[in-house]
């Protein structure tokens, strides 16, 4: 939302990350796609999980991963295509501030999100989820 009301390029938050920083550009952009791929790992992981789809271990982290960057191209071509629909409007839209690689960035950057999701959180999100099938009747 903030980005929308603001465009990403002018994200307030993004202005005090890049001048503390001393960045070129304002990195909120790249905090949301972060997020774009924290976010879903956590969700396609007890989604594969719960439902029994895989059992924990490493089939479970790449295909999480692989679930994450589809989210993210496929939020890149949906990018693509406003800005082929808006012409020049676009580019306060999509935030790239002039930066031919801000696509490859922002799937990076998801990537990066989802394996920080999945390296960090693995063993509590698996304890969340076995408290969870220990309290539910069998």
């Amino acid at each position: 939302m903030l980005g929308g009301h603001y465009t990403y390029a002018r994200v307030p938050l993004g202005d005090w990350v890049q001048h503390a920083l001393s960045l070129q550009r304002n990195p909120y952009d790249r905090l949301g796609h972060f997020a774009q791929g924290f976010v879903p790992a956590l969700v396609a992981r007890e989604i594969l999980l719960r439902n029994s789809v895989l059992r924990r271990g490493a089939w479970t982290f790449f295909l999480v991963t692989c679930v994450c960057l589809a989210i993210s191209a496929a939020y890149e071509l949906v990018e693509w295509a406003t800005a082929e629909a808006t012409g020049g409007a676009a580019d306060a839209f999509l935030g790239t501030q002039g930066d031919v690689w801000d696509t490859q960035w922002d799937m990076f950057t998801a990537l990066i999100g989802a394996l920080t999701a999945q390296i960090t959180l693995a063993r509590f999100h698996d304890a969340q989820i076995d408290a969870l099938a220990r309290r539910q009747p069998a």
